[in-house]
């Protein structure tokens, strides 16, 4: 099944409810962050929070300098 989205670039503050368990992180095909939180018993109400490339980048950036040293 193939599922269209429509994007809309826009800021608002998200607080995921309580019942979201689970969290994904990962990269698309765009090589953007993807951050997805999401719940087992409510598949249908996921909420996917994807940063642009220049977000991705200085949130890459930072991991990259907190880790040094670290491992």
């Amino acid at each position: 099944m193939m599922e269209y989205i429509k994007r809309e670039i826009k800021t608002e503050k998200i607080s995921p409810p309580e019942d979201y368990e689970c969290i994904q992180v990962s990269i698309n095909s765009w090589q953007h962050l993807v951050v997805r939180f999401f719940s087992t018993r409510n598949p249908n109400k996921d909420i996917v929070v994807v940063f642009d490339a220049i977000a991705t980048e200085h949130i890459i950036d930072y991991i990259k300098n907190y880790l040094k040293g670290r491992i």
